[in-house]
């Protein structure tokens, strides 16, 4: 299962870098990402998925300034 996890991660992370129009993107895709920061924070350390944080990274490099009310989430 995180195998499976990690690889849908992974796709998402290669849509959003090819993706142009952020607005929809935000719009698609921000309230499952909320999901995933709970699930993220609440989740054993040992635990975590490290693509996770790369996703988030991935996130804010292509996304940038539309994420802000969503960073307090992330961190």
């Amino acid at each position: 299962m995180r195998n499976v996890r990690r690889d849908i991660l992974k796709l998402i992370q290669t849509y959003i870098q090819k993706e142009n129009n952020y607005y929809t993107l935000r719009e698609v895709f921000m309230n499952a990402l909320r999901q995933l920061t709970d699930d993220y924070a609440n989740s054993d350390p040992n635990a975590r998925d490290p693509e996770v944080l790369v996703l988030f990274a991935v996130m804010m490099k292509h996304v940038g300034e539309l994420m802000a009310d969503f960073l307090p989430n992330i961190m």
